[in-house]
């Protein structure tokens, strides 16, 4: 899906696939985000806005529980604390990623749908 700044300007996109099946039926799989941002746009507030619009849809429309994102250590938060739209960080997968000719960590996020159900009168 494309994210567009205010004046219609093409600034990246967002996806989203299913995500990992922890057990039960369909119903409990989630969803698993992610967005690529233009580099002149990044440091603003497009990605996590888009991140947040998605998260809104995807727990709207569906009957997802819990919806992952992943990013490279280097492009996550520096902050632990910092929880863009709303996920918190909850690890690194170790070694996940193969770029630049050598293995990469990466941080996992995540949402549940009671925390994004607390916090979105919060917006």
């Amino acid at each position: 899906m494309a994210v567009v700044d205010s004046a219609e300007n093409f600034v990246g996109q967002v996806q989203w696939i299913p995500g990992f099946w922890y057990g039960g039926s369909n119903r409990h799989r989630g969803w698993n985000v992610g967005f690529v941002i233009f580099p002149e746009y990044r440091r603003t507030r497009a990605a996590t806005t888009a991140l947040t619009l998605l998260i809104d849809y995807l727990f709207t429309h569906t009957t997802a529980h819990r919806i992952e994102a992943t990013t490279s250590l280097e492009a996550a938060p520096k902050r632990l604390e910092a929880k863009p739209a709303g996920m918190s960080r909850e690890g690194t997968i170790r070694q996940a990623e193969w770029r630049e000719g050598d293995w990469r960590d990466i941080a996992l996020y995540a949402i549940l749908r009671p925390e994004w159900e607390a916090n979105r009168h919060l917006d």
